[in-house]
């Protein structure tokens, strides 16, 4: 287990996520269950697109 803030590296080294906001669980699963634009917005307030990272395949956040 361990924690990470940065959701890119979090998603590519993982395979597991949660996603906490407020100490509540808003997500988990696979990176690609979790990694969706509506819940950057709903948890980060963030506008984001998801894109295959190029070595990993993996999805990686790329904020708007």
């Amino acid at each position: 287990m361990t924690v990470l803030h940065d959701l890119n590296q979090a998603s590519r080294y993982c395979d597991h996520l949660v996603v906490l906001a407020s100490g509540r669980v808003m997500a988990q699963g696979a990176p690609e269950a979790v990694m969706k634009p509506e819940l950057l917005k709903t948890v980060f307030s963030v506008e984001a697109e998801i894109h295959p990272e190029p070595v990993s395949g993996r999805p990686m956040c790329v904020v708007k």
